[in-house]
């Protein structure tokens, strides 16, 4: 079971705009901690040897938040676009009732995570975006050491401050609570087989 166990937060441009702007949006400071620090996904860290649980992780956590951010000031959205004119859709959107703009979160433990920089960058031109929430794994390890190129929090984090986006941009980094331990890859050789299956009867 993947456990949280850490977490770090950068805010952008500063900590005072993007706490304010959360908060005016619906989401109260300290509410998105919280709910993170009290997550746990049940899905079994073995899917196909540990490939694609990446993939499982991400889909139960957004579905976590979904249910545990929405409150009576702050609801959530069906339609995900971060534009009339495109189709890029966010992972969740939070709107809080009679304000255009709204809270969309990106989840990604897989590449190209810069293009969620410019799915936010749309949305805040399109004023569908008052504030950005996107989450990265702290270290790739504690989810599937086997994904090599699952982008980072540190590594993620240099991009931003290089990009310096003028919208409320709040990064946040998950660590688990236990390292993934890969499965014992089959024994190819069969003299070696053979020796590793009598030492089983044996036990």
């Amino acid at each position: 079971m993947f456990k949280v166990n850490s977490l770090r937060f950068e805010h952008f441009p500063d900590t005072q705009c993007v706490e304010r702007a959360l908060s005016d949006l619906g989401l109260p400071n300290g509410r998105l901690r919280d709910v993170l620090q009290n997550y746990g996904c049940s899905e079994p860290r073995d899917i196909a040897g540990g490939e694609g649980y990446q993939i499982a992780l991400a889909r139960h956590l957004g579905n976590h938040l979904k249910k545990t951010l929405p409150s009576e000031s702050l609801n959530l959205v069906n339609k995900q676009r971060y534009s009339e004119r495109l189709g890029y859709n966010a992972d969740i959107v939070l709107r809080r009732p009679g304000i255009q703009r709204a809270i969309f979160v990106e989840i990604e433990f897989r590449p190209n995570v810069e293009k969620d920089l410019v799915k936010f960058q749309i949305g805040w031109n399109s004023s569908m975006l008052g504030a950005a929430v996107l989450l990265l794994a702290l270290r790739r390890e504690t989810i599937n050491p086997d994904y090599g190129s699952m982008p980072e929090f540190d590594n993620f984090l240099k991009v931003i401050k290089e990009l310096r986006p003028d919208y409320p941009l709040l990064l946040c980094g998950i660590g688990g609570a236990q390292e993934f331990t890969p499965l014992r890859r089959p024994i190819q050789n069969t003299r070696a087989r053979r020796l590793a299956e009598a030492e089983d009867l044996d036990t």
